[in-house]
């Protein structure tokens, strides 16, 4: 086992293996680009700087957790078996988060991921595995692989939070939000059971693609600075298709309404009505 506790850093330029499990309750900075291997239950609570090292947990059923972050610069976190994160996790992570093969990552914490996650096999899968489970993603989300966000049934999150743009995987969601800033963007249909959050100038632009609910009257709620939801349709319908509450304290709905075909407004939106609405043809 390895442990390390205090206020002060330590560093290794070398590779590091580790048989057991591992706790970093301090800093701990890689220099030199020697890999790190940890093969038991990995916890940061306080801060691992890989640098350009690649990491890599391998052991099957071992756990991630800790409440500290792992960065680092052109390196990444490699998982090449299947873990699990715990409920008690809310860990920052900047560089690649990387399943290697046909393994899951049960999240059952909050992961905030400031790089791309990745896979190497359509059975590379990132699963929402618990109730309260969040995953914050300033990156792409397994361009390969699966994101499994409701076998669970229960109450989860993914959350697209970059300030720039960003194209959402075209799966089925609990609940979904866009936050911060930037453009996000369908590129297929997509379905969310709970609700939809869209918040501070985010923009999510469903193209001419669809965000519905399965009939399961998933919810609509933008607040923040300047929120958008942009839609374009050329059938006649009732937009945004989203059947439960609506709450739209700010921002604006624009429905580009195309072919001669007619848009009418979800009632959705009840006593509190519309903040801003844009229709265009």
């Amino acid at each position: 086992n390895l442990t390390m506790t205090g206020t002060g850093a330590s560093s290794s330029s070398g590779s590091l293996t580790v048989a057991g499990n591992t706790s970093i309750g301090s800093t701990f900075i890689v220099t030199g680009g020697g890999a790190l291997n940890f093969q038991g239950n990995l916890t940061i609570n306080g801060n691992l700087n890989i640098g350009t090292s690649t990491a890599t947990m391998g052991t099957v059923n071992s756990t991630l957790d800790g409440t500290g972050g792992i960065n680092g610069t052109t390196g990444s976190l490699n998982i090449t078996n299947t873990i699990s994160i715990a409920s008690s996790a809310n860990l920052t992570i900047a560089p690649t988060f990387a399943i290697t093969g046909s393994f899951t990552v049960q999240n059952n914490g909050i992961i905030t991921l400031s790089g791309n996650l990745t896979g190497s096999a359509i059975g590379s899968t990132w699963t929402n595995a618990s109730s309260g489970s969040i995953l914050n993603a300033a990156g792409a989300i397994l361009s390969t692989g699966t994101l499994d966000a409701t076998t669970c049934a229960c109450a989860n999150t993914v959350n697209y939070n970059s300030a720039g743009a960003q194209t959402i995987k075209p799966v089925t969601y609990y609940s979904l939000s866009c936050t911060n800033a930037g453009t996000k963007s369908l590129s297929a249909n997509t379905i969310v059971q709970n609700n939809l959050t869209i918040t501070g100038s985010a923009i999510l632009n469903e193209s001419t693609f669809t965000l519905t609910d399965g009939g399961l009257n998933a919810g609509l709620s933008m607040s923040g600075a300047a929120p958008q939801l942009m839609l374009q349709r050329s059938s006649s319908g009732i937009y945004p298709e989203l059947g439960g509450g609506y709450t739209l304290a700010s921002g604006t709905i624009t429905i580009d309404q195309t072919g001669g075909s007619t848009a009418t407004l979800s009632a959705m939106a009840g006593v509190g009505g519309y903040f801003n609405v844009v229709l265009t043809d």
